[in-house]
């Protein structure tokens, strides 16, 4: 179920990722308010506000998990990340853990944990 998530995330597919969602699904981005897209949306259309807040604010430049780890109703899933914030374009590279909670065969969880810092700081204007 995971790995669907990542697969249409590669291919921009959006409606393939809502899809996977339950109805009350909680999608969180903990940092400061200068991350555009920190915070937390709920359900279908919330986690569609948030991939718009993120594509509006950020530019990928290499996504990779490396491996995930499953014990029950949750996934962590390990990587790395190297993006652009589009308001200033500095560059900001950072490892981070998808923490995914599944449940009756949907998503009903995710928690995106990376160094908020670095990408906080490609967001300060010069």
């Amino acid at each position: 179920m995971v790995g669907a998530v990542y697969e249409r995330f590669g291919r921009g597919d959006l409606d393939g990722i809502v899809a996977l969602l339950a109805p009350d699904a909680v999608w969180h981005l903990p940092g400061p308010a200068g991350i555009p897209n920190a915070g937390t949306w709920r359900g279908p259309a919330g986690v569609r506000d948030w991939f718009a807040a993120f594509g509006a604010a950020v530019a990928i430049e290499a996504f990779a998990v490396d491996r995930m780890l499953a014990a029950g109703d949750t996934v962590v899933a390990l990587g790395r990340e190297r993006a652009r914030a589009k308001a200033t374009g500095k560059v900001f590279e950072t490892s981070f853990a998808h923490v995914w909670t599944v449940a009756g065969g949907r998503i009903a969880g995710f928690t995106d944990t990376l160094d908020t810092a670095a990408v906080a700081a490609a967001f300060v204007r010069p």
